[in-house]
């Protein structure tokens, strides 16, 4: 996901340091609550890597699933993701949203249930969790990819648990439709980090707020697009705002509240 466009881009080689335990930070199956933001998330993480292994130069990264803002309840796959080089104090991040997600949870009473719910979301290609509670006591597995292994656990909790729940495992290494969106992200992070600013040549040039008003192409009329990029180097705080940031200078009249309310 990351590691061949780096490899690319900067001749860099990424290491994983063994025994790097994330889920100190949160789980998407629920046992540990993420009490960091997503970006907060992602610096703690390379202060975790740092001190694993001394490096300074660490990539990380760190998604969120949400109902979209306007769309109801169409699922976000929002991913973070930072490089920060610790011997110059920068810090380079991008963020990246998709609707291409296929995450879902929800109660299953019997094999028959489980298994349509395992077909809906792409099992076994993407794992899935399965939990309950014992008492007080949470159950879970994670990382199933095998459906003889599904059944097992489904039968285990059955017994011992009054309410048995399936969803979808979010983590990247079993989630191939999010780790598609974290290389995105990572294609975007080395375009940031391939960027000098004007004013001091410092990496990381980038845009950080999206400036809504794109004409409409009919009416004229300011529509909720992107009409500009405010882009900020962190290092100088140097802004300059670049109009029309993907290529168009008018919106269709189709995405136009005046036009089409």
């Amino acid at each position: 996901m990351i590691e061949p466009v780096f490899a690319e881009a900067f001749g860099l080689q990424c290491v994983v340091p063994p025994d790097l335990d994330t889920d100190l930070l949160g789980t998407f199956s629920g046992e540990v609550e993420r009490r960091l933001s997503p970006e907060e998330a992602a610096r703690e993480k390379c202060r975790m890597v740092a001190a694993a292994c001394g490096a300074d130069l660490v990539i990380a990264s760190e998604g969120s699933f949400f109902p979209h803002p306007s769309l109801g309840f169409v699922p976000v796959d929002e991913e973070v993701l930072m490089l920060a080089d610790l011997s110059n104090n920068l810090e380079i991040t991008v963020t990246e949203r998709s609707l291409s997600v296929n995450s879902g949870s929800e109660e299953v009473k019997n094999c028959a249930g489980l298994l349509s719910f395992a077909a809906r979301h792409r099992f076994p290609s993407h794992g899935l969790i399965l939990k309950g509670y014992d008492h007080d006591r949470l159950l879970c597995f994670k990382g199933i990819t095998d459906e003889s292994a599904l059944l097992k656990h489904f039968d285990m909790l059955s017994e011992r648990c009054p309410q048995v729940m399936v969803e979808t495992d979010m983590r990247a290494c079993y989630n191939p439709t999010r780790m598609q969106v974290i290389a995105q992200a990572a294609q975007k992070l080395a375009g940031k980090a391939l960027s000098p600013c004007p004013s001091c040549n410092m990496p990381g040039f980038g845009a950080t707020k999206a400036i809504p008003g794109l004409p409409c192409a009919q009416c004229g009329m300011p529509t909720r697009s992107t009409r500009a990029h405010v882009m900020q180097c962190r290092p100088c705080g140097h802004e300059q705002e670049v109009l029309y940031p993907h290529g168009n200078q008018f919106e269709e009249p189709l995405y136009c509240d005046f036009c089409n309310p």
